[in-house]
């Protein structure tokens, strides 16, 4: 997705052949190059053939591995990252897993003590059903945490395969936030910020009295394991950098002026009132309208930051504060960073074989519900049956019904049988017409769809 979205030298490691497999098919359509290796951190940390890298990301790693291989992990930073370069790293953290952490320890524990008797999906429905009667036969555990009972709850709603990689990982873990800052500057990476962009725009989000507490902290790592505890974080997205420089004024203007932005909601359907986890956001009108005008001018055409300080009320506003507004709106999935015309022109035909690609598997195919968008630079969140509507619109009109036909014969044929029955249909026809109000317009700008 992202060799496609963004042109550059690409190098990707996975453990399981099947993934890279699979990769090397994703690479095939889209006519992209990357190199792929299906090494362990040991074998990787070891070879000569890899260059020096502007970015290493990590996801679904340093929190379920080993201790050694966190410790090769971070010694492959440090030789393989340039300087200036950037590291991405997310992981599970506490305080947010502190209650969950004993009974994912059960969870573990039952299921590794029945081992034989069942195969894991079936060893881990066990594993709830037993901490379920625990809790239901009054354990103090339980009383005293009683948030565990809701955990317990969730967990058991969730896709089993999901629940093995959480919570069933020899070497599992949550850390705090001082813990991995501490290993990273092993490998001379500062901490630079959080890649939720949410968690970039406090003096917005917070209520008055954290944001006092945490105005007191000028220590970087105090401030961020305290927001940690002031919002109960479970998971981290963090970017680190090796060597860590401030921009002057005159820099920081420069980045801004030529930073775009896009829409990825259409004007009515943004709220000025709305919810983030147990926090409610309140937009001030007078100041989103007129974003929301200038990026939807122009067909959608991508915004430049600089083109969107020149509407009033932004003219007379500093910078950084409309950047702050802008991260916000980013952050909460309405707006998104984008590529300059330029850029998003050499990645287009990419895109689009490996969007066409993508489609003609949506009709057996479930797991990859994202496309490329050539604009915004990445993946972007289009579901099976948005997918298949898509799909449908190659040679069908813009119709409610006839698209839903469509994709009602594509799951009729996976689900061996004659047809769906007529709720099942009328639900499609209901989502292929919140798909053509809400959705295909904005598939269109950002260059997802033609």
């Amino acid at each position: 997705m992202h060799a496609a979205t963004c042109p550059g030298e690409y190098y990707g490691n996975d453990f399981m052949p099947a993934h890279i497999a699979q990769a090397r098919e994703f690479m095939a359509a889209s006519g992209v190059n990357a190199s792929l290796m299906e090494d362990s951190f040991e074998e990787l940390a070891q070879r000569n053939d890899i260059p020096e890298f502007d970015v290493i990301s990590m996801q679904g790693v340093w929190s379920w591995t080993s201790q050694r291989n966190r410790e090769v992990i971070v010694d492959l930073i440090r030789r393989k990252l340039v300087a200036g370069g950037v590291v991405c790293l997310g992981y599970n953290c506490n305080p947010g897993w502190s209650l969950i952490q004993p009974l994912a320890h059960l969870l573990k524990l039952h299921t590794e003590r029945s081992a034989g008797r069942n195969d894991i999906a079936e060893r881990m429905k066990d594993a709830i059903a037993f901490v379920t009667r625990l809790f239901e036969s009054g354990a103090f555990f339980s009383q005293t945490n009683p948030g565990v009972i809701d955990c317990l709850r969730q967990i058991g709603g969730s896709d089993i395969s999901y629940l093995a990689h959480e919570y069933l990982v020899d070497g599992w873990r949550a850390f705090s936030f001082s813990e991995t800052a501490a290993m990273m500057s092993e490998a001379k990476l500062d901490f630079a910020g959080s890649a939720n962009l949410l968690d970039e725009v406090d003096s917005l989000l917070l209520p008055e009295q954290m944001k006092r507490i945490l105005l007191d902290i000028d220590d970087t790592c105090l401030y961020e394991t305290t927001r940690d505890y002031l919002v109960n974080q479970m998971f981290r997205m963090d970017i680190y950098v090796k060597g860590e420089r401030f921009l002057l004024p005159s820099e920081l203007d420069d980045a801004y002026r030529d930073t775009y932005f896009t829409l990825l909601k259409l004007p009515d359907h943004i709220p000025y009132n709305y919810g983030l986890g147990r926090i409610q956001v309140q937009l001030v009108p007078d100041q989103i309208r007129p974003l929301i005008a200038c990026l939807t001018a122009d067909g959608g055409r991508p915004k430049s930051f600089a083109e969107l300080r020149a509407i009033d009320p932004w003219t007379s506003a500093a910078p950084q504060e409309l950047m702050q507004i802008l991260v916000l709106l980013s952050g909460s999935g309405f707006i998104s960073p984008a590529k300059s015309p330029e850029a998003s022109s050499r990645s287009r035909g990419a895109c689009e074989r490996f969007n066409e690609y993508l489609l003609g598997r949506a009709k057996f195919d479930d797991r990859v519900g994202w496309l490329a968008s050539p604009i915004t630079g990445g993946g972007i969140d289009v579901s099976q049956t948005e997918q298949l509507f898509l799909l449908a619109l190659k040679s069908l009109p813009e119709e409610p019904d006839a698209m839903a036909g469509f994709v009602a014969q594509v799951r009729a044929q996976s689900r061996g049988v004659p047809s769906l029955d007529e709720g099942e249909i009328a639900q499609l026809t209901a989502e292929a017409q919140v798909f053509l109000s809400q959705r295909l317009e904005i598939l269109r700008m950002i260059g997802v769809c033609p």
